[in-house]
């Protein structure tokens, strides 16, 4: 049985990309996250005053 059909090279190229495209969202997504973004505290006073 030849396991190099044309079939099987699409599929196994497939799923290179998409491991590929998933790990490069998940190292996005660990950035993103690593980054501090806080938005400023706005105290109710503040608010209240304008």
């Amino acid at each position: 049985m030849n396991d190099d059909t044309l079939i099987n090279l699409v599929a196994r190229g497939l799923v290179d990309k998409i491991i590929h495209l998933f790990n490069k969202y998940l190292g996005t997504q660990l950035k993103i996250r690593n980054e501090k973004r806080v938005l400023p505290y706005i105290s109710k006073s503040v608010l209240w005053k304008t």
